[in-house]
């Protein structure tokens, strides 16, 4: 599959397909044909309305079970989604001026949901889903990979949209090991606004913190967007990277 046809796919995902509107309209426009086919003489205008408004819906129908065939499955998406961090991976390590060799572990993608407004990105594109599997996915995610090199832990940051396969809001930052103070999952205050208009407050993020008192972070989670999506949001990468970097703080600080 080519790229366009992929992100065609994913907006098919991630858009809702408007099935009921399809069944509302061809079961309308039938209630007026039978209104007609009862008195045609009294009342041949709504007899005519409820034809074309019955072909419209129908026309409708199709179209929609012809998308719904194309609708990728969740899994795919999580494929695509993990190609698609496989390719920020390979720009990040340029961007933090490493090459693979100097690496001691694997990058550490770390990914969250952005539900909220963001530079560059249009609103029409803060979409989720919540899959088959109660898994709830985001459209836009934030990016962040980290690398482990002998001396330092250097980190690349971007605001991905998945729809269209664009990095934005790019960032780097690097930090000597011993200048590391924690790294964690916490609780996390926040102040951004949903498109439902919710504020939300509160969020569980991934948080390196350094001496400096700056910090690496990313919003892995919330019970304000379980709650409006009804599903199980994932923190897996979050916790992986804390037990991975941990291990080596452990390593380069005995």
């Amino acid at each position: 599959m080519d790229a366009q046809k992929k992100r065609d796919a994913l907006r098919l995902y991630f858009a809702p397909l408007k099935l009921r509107y399809a069944i509302g309209l061809l079961a309308l426009g039938i209630i007026g044909i039978v209104v007609f086919l009862t008195d045609p003489n009294d009342l041949g205008v709504c007899g005519g309305i409820g034809l074309l408004i019955a072909f419209v819906g129908l026309l409708l129908l199709l179209s929609v079970l012809n998308k719904k065939r194309r609708v990728p499955g969740d899994a795919q998406v999580d494929d695509w989604f993990q190609e698609d961090v496989g390719k920020i991976v390979e720009k990040a390590l340029n961007k933090v001026g490493l090459t693979e060799s100097q690496l001691v572990r694997e990058a550490i993608p770390v990914t969250g949901p952005i539900f909220w407004g963001t530079h560059g990105v249009l609103s029409d594109d803060l979409l989720w889903k919540k899959g088959k599997d109660e898994i709830v996915r985001f459209s836009v995610n934030r990016v962040t990979i980290i690398f482990l090199s002998d001396f330092l832990l250097a980190a690349y940051a971007c605001d991905f949209n998945f729809l269209k396969g664009v990095s934005l809001n790019e960032s780097t930052q690097e930090y000597h090991y011993r200048d590391v103070v924690s790294v964690s999952t916490q609780e996390d205050s926040t102040s951004y606004t949903l498109p439902t208009g919710v504020s939300m407050v509160h969020s569980q993020a991934f948080r390196l913190s350094v001496a400096s008192g700056e910090a690496i972070k990313v919003t892995i989670g919330a019970s304000k967007l379980a709650e409006i999506t009804g599903g199980t949001i994932l923190t897996t990468s979050a916790e992986k990277a804390v037990q991975v970097i941990r291990t080596m703080l452990r390593e380069k600080k005995s």
